[in-house]
């Protein structure tokens, strides 16, 4: 493109370059990880049409003198970089570089990604082969641990029944089935985001009341009242680290008022209707707690398999089947060592939460004086520690909200908790709050308020 401007009465004609897309990364501190990207990405676009646009967030560390110089290195003047005068936040800082941007494409990259080679060009083709898509990006995987190598940290963010957002399938491996599957969504998640410049424009940027949490699901839940869609492309993997920023969930409660009051009626609940295309269902467990669950005849036939299964085996079959329940506990029982045992149970609380397991695993991690996992454990446990009437109340108010959004089947299934609401509170309550008090007591933490009357209504 050709601009033509005055300059002493003489014309002049400046050639701006215009690239495919333009990637964003707003950084604040974290040099080692702007680093690591900036690295990372120069491996992976070669011979692309693609500028780097890095917005400092007046960061303190060296990102100030090391950004500009290892960016002209590995991009040459197709990177640029802009510091803000003072700490913008994501938000603000995004909709800076897109202002910036001349590419066709925007992709909004944080600063603790790594780009794995082929990540970029799936998401660019994601834009002529579905209509009406307005965003796209990659598998987001969290960083090799043993035993499954890569995990999932976001292939999708879907919308419970109570209109809350997470990601869907976080913690299975990346090698299932379940990984390798194109969905659509309402929302992705911003971490890395391919979106045209000018829809982005047309919709309105980022919101900017939002401080480092929820601008991108405002974002796509504006994008769907279009009639726009959202992908993720499991061709296109890029591993997260996941919240560095320091302070980044410190909004986080004024960041859910907010998107409550402005996104309230475009929530759409879809992470029970996720499952049933994947052939599971969305469960309530005995915590009131939801879960993907394999059909039961699924389970016992692989409940049959396990009992004559190796460990290598159990984990090819999580591989498989991540929803199995009884798999994770059989594969934590054999597993070999300390640390891959800890990380095995992390996962299986992420997809079967509730006050045993996190009292149990506390009870585990503080046999072994691992005081850090006995801690978080502990802190895990203590959100249970409700009363029965407390637990009635709430499955009362969710049976009639699912009842009322037309959910019949979860209405059902707290109509069913209610049924056997004493059960609950003999079987399960009663022996985790007594449990409980011991572990606080042992560990010298004070109990909560009335806790004690909890425990006399046994």
């Amino acid at each position: 493109m050709r601009l033509i401007m005055a300059c002493n009465g003489l014309p002049l004609q400046i050639e701006i370059q215009k690239f495919e897309s333009s990637i964003i990364i707003p950084v604040f501190n974290q040099w080692e990880l702007t680093r690591a990207c900036l690295k990372a990405l120069a491996s992976t676009i070669k011979d692309k049409s693609v500028e780097v646009i890095v917005v400092d967030n007046a960061s303190t560390d060296v990102t100030q003198e090391a950004c500009p110089f290892l960016g002209k290195q590995l991009f040459g003047n197709t990177f640029r970089y802009f510091r803000c005068t003072n700490n913008m936040n994501f938000g603000p800082a995004s909709n800076i570089g897109a202002a910036m941007a001349v590419g066709e494409y925007l992709i909004f990259l944080n600063n603790d990604t790594v780009p794995l080679p082929g990540w970029y060009q799936p998401l660019i083709d994601d834009f002529s082969r579905f209509p009406k898509l307005a965003a796209t990006g990659p598998l987001l995987l969290y960083p090799k641990s043993e035993p499954f190598g890569h995990t999932i940290q976001h292939l999708g963010v879907v919308v419970s029944p109570f209109l809350k957002v997470g990601h869907l399938y976080e913690g299975i491996p990346a090698d299932s089935p379940l990984a390798r599957k194109r969905r659509f969504f309402q929302i992705i998640t911003g971490a890395c985001m391919a979106i045209p410049r000018k829809l982005f424009i047309a919709v309105g940027l980022f919101d900017e009341k939002f401080i480092n949490g929820f601008e991108d699901v405002d974002l796509c839940l504006r994008l769907r009242q279009q009639g726009y869609r959202m992908t993720v492309n499991p061709k296109a993997k890029v591993i997260h680290h996941k919240s560095q920023t320091p302070g980044r969930h410190q909004h986080e409660e004024a960041n859910s008022r907010y998107l409550l009051q402005k996104c309230q009626n475009m929530f759409i609940p879809d992470w029970h209707v996720h499952l049933k295309n994947d052939g599971m269902s969305l469960r309530v467990g005995a915590w009131q707690t939801f879960r993907a669950s394999l059909p039961a005849e699924q389970c016992r036939r692989l409940d049959t398999i396990a009992a004559v299964s190796s460990y290598a085996e159990l984990k090819d079959l999580l591989v498989m089947y991540p929803f199995w329940e009884n798999g994770w506990r059989r594969l934590i029982d054999a597993c070999p060592t300390e640390a891959e045992r800890a990380t095995l149970q992390i996962t299986m609380y992420r997809l079967y939460s509730g006050a045993d397991k996190a009292l149990e695993f506390h009870v585990t991690a503080a046999a072994k004086k691992d005081k850090k996992h006995a801690s978080i454990w502990l802190n895990s446990a203590i959100t249970f520690c409700k009363s029965l009437e407390e637990y009635v109340t709430s499955a009362r108010n969710s049976r009639n909200w699912c009842k009322d959004i037309g959910l019949t089947d979860m209405a059902a299934q707290y109509a069913e908790w209610l049924a056997h609401a004493e059960d609950f509170n003999i079987e399960q309550l009663q022996p985790f709050l007594t449990k409980l008090r011991q572990a606080l007591v042992a560990n010298r933490v004070a109990l909560p308020p009335h806790f004690d009357n909890l425990l006399s209504k046994a």
